[in-house]
């Protein structure tokens, strides 16, 4: 359902709220349906909500964002999406090691998300967020 949405309601990234119930109703589904996919999702918010520096807010287009210095370091949609920016070299390096994939909605940028199926994801998705954490605060390269 994700997928199809993406691909053929994006018009509806333009009414006001509709993106943030959207994320809530899939938040709610895997709350019902999926209770491994909420627990890593609260692992992943609590442990980067620790950082120094980390801001907790509503992304945009639905979900928690984590800012650092101003910048988005990621976010998780309420589906177990954790979608990250990098430059796109990093990119590419990244998607030929790890288990991550092109964004759904912005494959030909820096972008990639990552697919958070249950707690063992965790870790994968914390190196992710501290990779990105750490260039933000200027200690890598993006």
């Amino acid at each position: 359902m994700f997928h199809f949405v993406i691909k053929r309601l994006r018009f509806a990234t333009r009414v006001p709220g509709l993106v943030h119930c959207f994320n809530a109703l899939l938040f709610a589904w895997n709350l019902c349906f999926h209770c491994e996919i909420v627990r890593a999702l609260d692992a992943v918010e609590t442990a980067v909500a620790a950082w120094p520096g980390i801001v907790r807010r509503s992304h945009h287009y639905g979900g928690l964002q984590f800012d650092c210095a101003g910048r988005e370091i990621g976010h998780l949609h309420g589906n177990g999406v954790l979608d990250i920016r990098f430059s796109k070299p990093m990119k590419d390096s990244l998607m030929q090691a790890w288990k991550v994939v092109e964004h759904h909605s912005l494959p030909h940028s820096g972008w990639i998300s990552f697919w958070i199926h249950s707690p063992s994801d965790v870790p994968q998705a914390l190196e992710l967020l501290q990779l990105s954490y750490r260039c933000v605060r200027g200690e890598d390269s993006l």
